[in-house]
């Protein structure tokens, strides 16, 4: 990447990360962050651990995706299930899958990392239990920082607690439980990279 470059996408991060202090809810500002960093060297870095651990070599060997999610057919599965689950907490919360914008894998390694991470972002806080307001998303965080060298969730968390000090001081120990219970349940678990989740 040319350096004019470089410094855009720089700049248009540090701004989407002071919006995100007075309003964490702002998902088209948490993606101007994700799009710097997936092309920054701690992007390549991401990728190089994930490529690098012969525990992941069959996900990069078989590329499973989740692709296009039909919600009324989830619907349809039996009660319990992780696609049942999945689509009953879309709809109490009046989410859509379609929302979280997608990244195409090219074929590279990290294209395949990032368009996994990206899709199963929401699938995450269903097998978790994180719900998806703050104190959810912070726990949420903590969680993939003990998965991989997660830096975008480094500056959630940054920005998270910036917000607490600033503007919902009330709210902290909601949100440092949550924060804590990511940690600890992501230290217990095995690795949620390159699981086929459209199998299950």
């Amino acid at each position: 990447m040319n350096p004019i470059a470089k410094a855009w996408l720089g700049a248009r991060a540090t701004v989407a990360f002071l919006r995100l202090i007075k309003d964490p809810s702002k998902l088209d500002e948490v993606f101007r962050i994700l799009d710097s960093l997936e092309k920054s060297n701690d992007g390549v870095m991401i990728v190089d651990s994930f490529h690098s651990n012969p525990e992941h070599a069959d996900a990069f060997a078989k590329r499973p995706r989740v692709g296009s999610l039909n919600m009324a057919e989830l619907m349809k599965l039996p009660k319990g299930s992780l696609g049942r689950t999945f689509a009953e907490e879309m709809k109490d919360r009046n989410l859509n899958p379609a929302d979280i914008e997608r990244r195409e894998d090219d074929g590279t390694p990290s294209g395949y990392v990032f368009a996994h991470l990206r899709e199963t972002h929401d699938l995450w806080h269903t097998v978790t239990g994180f719900n998806v307001d703050v104190a959810g998303e912070l726990g949420l965080q903590a969680f993939y920082l003990t998965q991989f060298r997660a830096t975008l969730a480094v500056l959630i968390l940054a920005l998270g607690l910036l917000n607490t000090f600033f503007f919902a001081l009330e709210d902290r120990e909601r949100r440092m439980d949550e924060i804590a219970r990511g940690w600890q349940m992501g230290r217990r678990s095995r690795s949620f990279f390159g699981f086929d989740w459209a199998a299950h």
